[in-house]
């Protein structure tokens, strides 16, 4: 069953760590850790700027967050609130010094190192303005430890990226090698089994004609050709899946679809059509009337990988008629597509209505453009939520 996702060969725990670890949680994640230094940063701030400090770390914590989705231009907004309040309450902020590493780092996660050394240059010298005489303050030994407390955020930002990168790239290598193996395994069985098969079933029907003055014998040779020829429409069945692409791609024989979309709102469109001619009822729903979000081709087609499976699974496992809801729908700059249909027991055993992935595989399409997928069953209906990152966005 499509739905079964096999033990994981790492720990479980490493497992549920790594899969939380989304750009939208990590984000979540560094305000988290921006609020308890402003805090730390206002504790230790003289009484009389403690309430400066606190709103100063607050709204450093939100440019820091948004960093994520506008890394160059909350950049700017991090140095003009920085240095508006060493102008206007002339006192050093203890919080700036915590934050701006961590904002330095989220600037280097989006791994253009060029950018993250210009911006840390920059932070770099607003550290070293005296808020009592607004002049450059450059002492050798505080210069070089604020210049290194810098230099760390960034390491940690880009040495995160390059992990976030590596494995996207085993990700998209993890896909391939699936491939191979599935077109493989397709060839073994065609060359092996179905063509033993085939040689089996000729010569049972050629004794069948020869043995037809036995009516006993040539009914018992009938059986077996016919419970050959089950067994050889089976196989090719299963060859027909395995030949299936891991990206969603099939060969022109099952339900998926042949054609690759060419935008999102085709993307639905095909599988709201799909939906009707497997005899269920689509609703499409799309939050916000100027809401049309638009992929990059190389994001579209694994979209179009996971809700092409992700429809053919609510065909099976829903009762013929059932409406099947699709809904699309922002949140935070990111789109999250949400399929729901009525649970019943599979209504289908044909190996065509899968297009060959199952859940375990959609995981791994969804990490390869930072995507998140999970899935819920709440008062009898399956709900499949796709996440999809602003970075997955197409840039306007």
């Amino acid at each position: 069953m499509d739905r079964i996702v096999s033990k994981p060969s790492q720990p479980p725990n490493y497992q549920r760590i790594r899969a939380a670890m989304t750009l939208q949680r990590t984000a979540a994640l560094t305000a988290v850790i921006c609020v308890a230094l402003t805090l730390l940063g206002a504790f230790l701030t003289p009484i009389e700027h403690q309430l400066s400090a606190a709103i100063l770390g607050l709204v450093f914590t939100v440019i820091t967050t948004l960093g994520y989705r506008w890394p160059l231009g909350m950049s700017g907004a991090f140095i003009a609130a920085w240095l508006t309040a060493t102008f206007l309450v002339r006192t050093p902020f203890i919080c700036s010094v915590f934050l701006a590493p961590i904002f330095l780092a989220v600037v280097a996660y989006h791994g253009k190192h060029s950018r993250t050394i210009a911006i840390g240059l920059l932070l770099w010298i607003c550290g070293l303005i005296d808020p009592e005489t607004l002049e450059l303050s450059i002492h050798p030994a505080p210069a070089f430890t604020w210049g290194m407390l810098i230099g760390v955020g960034g390491v940690i930002g880009a040495t995160f990226a390059h992990s976030a990168n590596r494995y996207r790239s085993a990700m998209v290598e993890w896909n391939n090698d699936v491939k191979r193996r599935q077109s493989d395994l397709a060839e073994t069985l065609h060359n092996s089994v179905v063509s033993t098969l085939t040689v089996n079933t000729m010569q049972l029907e050629a004794l069948s004609l020869e043995y037809s003055t036995q009516p006993e014998l040539a009914k018992k040779l009938d059986e077996l050709s016919d419970s050959m020829r089950s067994t050889m429409s089976e196989v090719r069945a299963l060859t027909k899946v395995l030949r299936n692409n891991i990206d969603g791609i099939n060969d022109g024989m099952s339900f998926g679809s042949t054609t690759k979309p060419t935008s999102f709102a085709q993307l639905i469109s095909e599988e709201e059509e799909r939906l009707s001619r497997l005899n269920r009822s689509p609703i499409v729903e799309v939050t916000g009337e100027e809401f049309a979000p638009e992929f990059p081709q190389e994001i579209l087609e694994p979209i179009a990988a996971i809700t092409t499976e992700a429809c053919l699974n609510a065909v099976k496992y829903s009762p013929p008629g059932a409406e099947i809801l699709i809904s699309v729908r922002p949140h935070m700059g990111w789109t999250v597509i949400t399929i729901t249909n009525p649970v019943a027991k599979p209504t289908s055993k044909n190996t065509e209505m899968s297009s060959g992935i199952g859940m375990s595989s959609m995981n791994r399409i969804a990490a390869t453009i930072d995507a998140r997928l999970d899935t819920d069953l709440e008062s009898g209906n399956w709900q499949l939520n796709l996440f999809l990152p602003p970075t997955a966005h197409k840039r306007r």
